[in-house]
C-alpha cells in the first residue's frame, strides 16, 4: 500500500503556526495554503514557509478546507 501525502493547511501565523510549519518543514512536509485576517502577515509567513495559497478571508478558506485538505492546522 502506497503512502499518502497530506495536504497541511495553517490557520494564522503566530507563534504557534510557525512552530507547526517549521516542524511540517523539518519532517518533510509541503504546506499547501495559509490563511490569516492580515493579507500581508499571510503573504510574509507563505514567502517564509514557500506555500502557494494565501487566504485572508476564513469564510473561503474553511470552504476550500472542507474540499482540499487531510490536516489543518488553527494555531
Amino acid at each position: 500500500m502506497q503512502k499518502k501525502d497530506l495536504n497541511w493547511g495553517i490557520l494564522g501565523t503566530g507563534v504557534v503556526a510557525n512552530e507547526m510549519a517549521v516542524a511540517l518543514k523539518k519532517a518533510g512536509k509541503k504546506i499547501y495554503s495559509v490563511g490569516n485576517r492580515t493579507h500581508s502577515k499571510a503573504l510574509e509567513f507563505a514567502q517564509k514557509y514557500e506555500i502557494d495559497k494565501v487566504y485572508d478571508n476564513f469564510n473561503g478558506a474553511t470552504r476550500f478546507v472542507m474540499k482540499s485538505y487531510d490536516m489543518l492546522k488553527v494555531a
